[in-house]
């Protein structure tokens, strides 16, 4: 039992150390310091959100090789995530320009039923379809 109770304390204590590493990612993007964020993103790579704002943060230094590495990685772990599946849409749209990649995560991310946002992912799906006929 005591053991049980140890790995429970180890599991949200590696989790919340995950969170705020997140975070502090998260502030230092905001910050325009794409370095200490990318070390802080690198300490909590088990959270979806951090491996997106690992993306963003090599986008901030024009990496963008590195950039889409760490999106696919999120999206190898996270396949069903609806906001790692979105990222990678927008990615294909803004940043590579690959309009039928940004079409298949745009309809992909529909089918995950993200609540409340359809009507902006159709907006996405239109954009998406107009750059490919360009």
């Amino acid at each position: 039992m005591k053991r049980c109770g140890l790995l429970l304390l180890c599991c949200f204590y590696l989790t919340g150390c995950a969170q705020f590493h997140a975070t502090k990612g998260w502030t230092y993007l905001d910050r325009h310091d794409p370095d200490n964020a990318i070390v802080e993103f690198q300490q909590a790579e088990q959270l979806p959100g951090a491996l997106l704002g690992l993306s963003d943060a090599y986008l901030q230094k024009g990496d963008l090789q590195r950039a889409e590495e760490s999106l696919d990685k999120a999206l190898r772990r996270y396949p069903n995530d609806w906001a790692v599946v979105l990222e990678k849409g927008l990615h294909c749209l803004k940043i590579t320009k690959d309009y039928t990649c940004a079409i298949h995560y745009f309809e992909r991310c529909k089918a995950l039923k993200p609540s409340g946002i359809a009507a902006q992912l159709d907006a996405l799906i239109q954009e998406a379809r107009q750059g490919n006929t360009m």
